[in-house]
């Protein structure tokens, strides 16, 4: 059962192209993500005191190639902790997070090159 499906669109960065990157470049998406994701977490005003299982899916231009299906998995770790500290989750360890399953990504026609937009369905586990 979903307790709470959340989706936001910004830049991609797959493990591949982290690894090529200088950590700054690396580090301000990751910002980028994790900010936003925080935002969106407050904006819900949903406290999920529960554990919880974490599905993950990415939709990707219809151009260009496709990463595999933990090639986000940087962003999906930045938006997690955006939905900690947007209080949605109390903490994103063991004990409040007990899985977390990655979607081969998906490809969508409203999804700009270098653009991705990542869903994050929260489950009652």
């Amino acid at each position: 059962m979903s307790l709470l499906s959340l989706e936001f669109a910004g830049p991609t960065l797959t493990v591949n192209n982290a690894n090529k990157m200088h950590w700054s470049e690396r580090s301000k998406i990751i910002a980028f993500w994790r900010e936003q994701w925080g935002w969106l977490g407050l904006t819900t005003r949903v406290q999920l005191a529960q554990p919880v299982g974490i599905e993950v899916r990415v939709f990707g231009p219809k151009v260009g190639g496709q990463a595999d299906a933990a090639g986000h998995v940087l962003l999906a770790k930045a938006a997690i902790d955006g939905l900690v500290d947007g209080k949605v989750l109390k903490a994103d360890d063991g004990q409040h997070v007990l899985w977390s399953r990655y979607w081969a990504p998906f490809r969508a026609d409203d999804v700009p090159k270098g653009m991705v937009r990542l869903a994050i369905d929260l489950v009652g586990a």
